[in-house]
């Protein structure tokens, strides 16, 4: 391959892809808005919701409370609870009347004077977070009026608490913080890089190949003297420079979101134990992994866009593409804490989103990492030579 003939090509894709709007807003905006976004809104709003669930004053109903009146004077003491009476809880559940029952048997008081038990029975619906908080707001209330009676009683025979306690269990978690805040960054950051990695150039691709057939600017390139291979290898080298581009700004931003946007945000609440700290191997391995894996998805969107016979029929073609990326980045939420063999690192696109997860954990295996960088190697390999071949061919190049 004649290097001259290959950087005139590169050249010429690279300039049109600079010319081409859509492009530079997939390659650049789009990683600086959406990641912020992706890495921070779920955070946010979930802390939202719980924290304006628990202050939140809820309905609760009551069934019987005439049984009960300490329970129900510390229902109605809590701030966060208004007590109603009803008659019927699962009605009142379902019309919203209430957000959760309490239904109080008769002889309560009754039963635990002499020493008895009473089953209390709660109504929620499970489909409603306000409700599954207000159930949960009842059973503390509940809890502290179970510990308060148990006291009363050991009291009564002059019993240490310690008796029913005899076992005191205390866990320690030994993974650093800093692998526990790589834990959470790999559940979704892998996929967000491999996603970019594949639609960063797809803009690129798309119009190196289907719109160029499009445009009817193909054919003085062929007639020009350079083989069909340079071709290939010329557009192929710009739609990887323009994925790698956007690899680059995702990871640029992700740095910047987790050592500004979320202190910013959340402050001294993340969470105990967990450390949010980006380390430059877990930045040169996922960068890699993503490299490749951008060589290879522009290798197979070459294939599909060589094949199309329009812009527009190329776009239909590569959005499906796009799926090879997140049913294995799915596939990767489900995999977490399983002990995965080796064949798994074998795995078209899931071995590099294994690697990028590995790198964050810091459970990376050298052998596993080879073995995924050397076969992503081999099936970009494998795909671009048949994007060659596919090239070659006047009939799939000229079907129109």
């Amino acid at each position: 391959m004649n290097m001259e003939k290959f950087k005139i090509i590169l050249n010429r894709e690279l300039l049109d892809t600079i010319r081409d709007r859509r492009t530079i807003l997939v390659m650049i905006v789009m990683p600086l808005i959406l990641m912020p976004i992706v890495m921070l809104l779920p955070g946010y709003l979930m802390r939202q919701q719980m924290e304006g669930a628990v202050v939140q004053v809820q309905n609760v109903g009551v069934v019987n409370g005439e049984e009960a009146p300490t329970l129900v004077n510390a229902l109605k003491f809590s701030p966060n609870l208004k007590v109603i009476d009803i008659q019927e809880p699962t009605q009142a559940v379902q019309d919203g009347q209430v957000e959760a029952a309490l239904i109080i048997p008769k002889g309560y008081e009754e039963n635990l004077l002499l020493g008895g038990s009473v089953n209390l029975e709660i109504y929620f619906d499970g489909a409603k977070p306000q409700s599954s908080t207000a159930s949960d707001k009842l059973k503390g209330i509940i809890q502290v009026e179970k510990e308060r009676i148990l006291k009363d009683r050991l009291k009564e025979y002059n019993i240490e608490e310690e008796f029913l306690n005899p076992l005191l269990v205390q866990a320690k978690n030994v993974a650093s913080g800093e692998k526990m805040g790589g834990m959470v960054i790999a559940m979704f950051l892998p996929m967000l890089v491999a996603i970019w990695a594949a639609i960063g150039g797809m803009y690129t691709v798309i119009d190196a190949t289907a719109g160029e057939k499009e445009r009817k600017t193909l054919e003085p390139l062929l007639i020009s003297p350079v083989t069909r291979g340079e071709i290939v290898f010329g557009k192929f080298g710009a739609v990887l420079v323009v994925s790698l581009i956007s690899v680059v700004m995702v990871l640029v931003t992700m740095i910047v979101t987790i050592y500004f946007g979320m202190p910013l945000l959340f402050g001294d609440e993340i969470g105990e134990g967990f450390v949010f700290k980006v380390t430059p191997s877990m930045v040169l391995i996922s960068f890699f992994g993503a490299a490749l894996l951008s060589a290879l998805m522009s290798a197979v969107m070459m294939v599909v866009c060589f094949y199309a016979r329009s812009f527009k029929e190329a776009q239909t073609y590569v959005s499906p593409v796009t799926f090879l990326i997140i049913i294995p980045g799915m596939a990767l939420q489900f995999l977490q804490g399983i002990e995965l063999g080796t064949w798994y690192y074998g795995i078209p696109i899931l071995n590099t989103l294994l690697i990028m997860k590995d790198s964050m954990t810091g459970d990376i295996n050298i052998l596993n990492m080879i073995l995924a960088f050397a076969s992503t190697v081999i099936y970009a390999i494998i795909a671009i030579t048949v994007a060659i071949r596919i090239f070659k061919s006047e009939k799939v190049i000229f079907r129109n």
